[in-house]
C-alpha cells in the first residue's frame, strides 16, 4: 500500500470513528417527553432575563405549597421539580450549550432524510478514493510485470530494432543479483507499446492500461451485477449462457 492509499484509509477511517474529544454524551435527564424550553414555556432564543421570569411565574402557580390535597400536592412535586431543573440548566452557559447540541441532534435525527443522504455520499466519496487508488496501485504492478516479459520485451526490442549490448546485460545481472532489479527504475515503455506487445504475443489478452475515475465509477457500478452473478453461479451451477453454449456444442458433434 503506497503513501496515497495509507492516507485514503486514515482518512475514512477517521470520519467514521471520531475521537473520544469529539463523542457526544448527552445527560439521561434530557431524554423526556418535553424540552426544557417547553417546560418554562419559552423559545430557544430565550435570554437569561425571560428564563428567570418564566421560572418565577410558574412558582406562583405551581409551586407544592400552595396545594393541599396530598395526591395533587405529589403531583405538583414532580411537575416543579422538572421546572427547576430546566432552569438550572438553561441558566447555566455550559450545560444550556451542550443542551442546545444535543436538541439539534435529535433534530436531525427526526428528519432523517438528509443526514442519510450525506453519511451515504461521504462514505461512497471514500469507497471511491480508496478503490481508485488501489486500481491505480493494481495498474503500476501489472504494467512492470508487462514490462518484465521475456517475449514482451523481445517483442518490443525486434520492433524498435534495439537490443541491449554485451555490457548491459552483465549490468543489468548484477544488479538483479544484488537486489536493485527494474522495480526501482521507471518502465521505459507506453502504455500502448505494452498494449501493442501483448496483442502480438498473447493474442486474446487485453489489458485497459491506467485506470481513470469514470472507469473506477464503471467499476462500481458493475460490482453488484459481478457479485449477483457469481451468487447465482454457485447457487445453480453455470450460467445459462456456458449451458447453452454446451448445448450446442453437444448437437455439432452429434
Amino acid at each position: 500500500m503506497n503513501r496515497s492509499a495509507f492516507f485514503a484509509l486514515v482518512l475514512g477511517t477517521t470520519l467514521a470513528f471520531p475521537s473520544e474529544k469529539d463523542r457526544y454524551h448527552p445527560d439521561p435527564k434530557w431524554c423526556v417527553d418535553k424540552t426544557a424550553y417547553e417546560v418554562l414555556g419559552l423559545e430557544n432564543t430565550a435570554s437569561k432575563k425571560q428564563i428567570n421570569k418564566a421560572f418565577r411565574d410558574l412558582s406562583l402557580t405551581m409551586h407544592p405549597d400552595k396545594f393541599t390535597d396530598p395526591i395533587e400536592k405529589q403531583e405538583k412535586e414532580a411537575t416543579f421539580g422538572e421546572i427547576t431543573y430546566a432552569k438550572e440548566l438553561l441558566s447555566d452557559k455550559k450545560k444550556r450549550k451542550a443542551y442546545d447540541q444535543y436538541l439539534q441532534i435529535m433534530k436531525d435525527m427526526d428528519s432523517p432524510k438528509e443526514n442519510i443522504v450525506i453519511v451515504l455520499l461521504g462514505l461512497l466519496a471514500v469507497v471511491f478514493a480508496i478503490t481508485h487508488v488501489c486500481r491505480v496501485e493494481h495498474y503500476n504492478g501489472v504494467r512492470e510485470d508487462l514490462a518484465k516479459n521475456k517475449d514482451i520485451k523481445k517483442w518490443l526490442e525486434a520492433r524498435s530494432g534495439s537490443t541491449l549490448s554485451r555490457k548491459e546485460k552483465i549490468r543489468a545481472r548484477a544488479s538483479k543479483r544484488y537486489g536493485k532489479d527494474a522495480a526501482d527504475q521507471p518502465c521505459p515503455y507506453s502504455d500502448e507499446e505494452l498494449k501493442e506487445a501483448l496483442a502480438a504475443t498473447f493474442p486474446g489478452d487485453e489489458w485497459a492500461g491506467r485506470p481513470t475515475y469514470a472507469s473506477t465509477a464503471a467499476a462500481m457500478l458493475n460490482l453488484p451485477v459481478r457479485i449477483a452473478s457469481a451468487l447465482k453461479t454457485m447457487a445453480f451451477g453455470e450460467p445459462l449462457a456456458a449451458q447453452a453454449g454446451e448445448e450446442a456444442e453437444d448437437d455439432k458433434t452429434k
